[in-house]
């Protein structure tokens, strides 16, 4: 347990009469619900939709979900269980964040206009797929989400795209374009293991698994590659 007390968010036991209240009025989170064809990783109250806490009894913590809870932008709690929390201060600088747990994809991109060379020399282009796992919710909390009340896989990717490029421009300089072409990705994770994946966990995410799923095609490719 964080700074606070445990008394402040105690967990409801089925059958109790808090049990009847959180019935009622519990604030449960959109975490993992797909919105423009984006996975939401993370979302916050108050927001432009729930503005106060206090007409709310309980919140919940569902299934692939952690809930933080925050006063004066302070980490007081977290909550990893599944099930309904009583809330017995709606403090108006109380919130409370939930961050999606579950292993998730960000789709990812190279376009070859941004002169990504080969060793031989070549442009290369190229689209894929990481597969993340929020490993720290705490620290992806406080150095991702900050005050946002919303957090999508389109905006992790906004986030990390620099910090991916930066990667990919190095690798790519090692290896031929039929090299590339025949990477496994079990290759490409362990060399993001040695670079990429210390950096981000500085930020709370742990890379699981990448996939390279198509190049872009040149002049000697019209269908470009894949790996294996």
């Amino acid at each position: 347990m964080l700074k606070g007390s445990e008394e402040s968010f105690p967990r409801v036991e089925k059958g109790t009469r808090n049990w009847s209240l959180c019935q009622n009025a519990t604030i449960q989170s959109r975490c993992g619900q797909e919105e423009d064809y984006e996975k939401i990783i993370a979302w916050r109250v108050p927001n432009e939709d729930i503005k106060s806490l206090k007409q709310y009894n309980c919140f919940s913590v569902g299934d692939h979900e952690a809930a933080i809870v925050f006063k004066h932008n302070i980490a007081v709690d977290i909550k990893k269980l599944k099930g309904y929390y009583r809330l017995l201060s709606a403090d108006r600088h109380l919130s409370i964040v939930w961050i999606l747990t579950e292993r998730f994809n960000l789709e990812f991109g190279i376009s070859k206009a941004r002169n990504f060379l080969t060793s031989d020399g070549k442009q290369c282009g190229f689209h894929g797929i990481l597969f993340l796992r929020v490993a720290d919710i705490k620290l992806f909390a406080e150095r991702v989400i900050y005050n946002k009340t919303k957090y999508t896989t389109y905006d992790l990717r906004d986030f990390l795209l620099p910090h991916i490029s930066d990667f990919f421009r190095s690798f790519i300089s090692q290896y031929t374009m039929d090299q590339l072409k025949k990477l496994e990705s079990s290759e490409i994770l362990s060399k993001m293991e040695e670079n990429l994946a210390s950096l981000i966990s500085d930020y709370g995410i742990e890379i699981e698994d990448v996939r390279i799923e198509g190049f872009a095609p040149d002049n000697n490719d019209e269908t470009g590659g894949k790996n294996g």
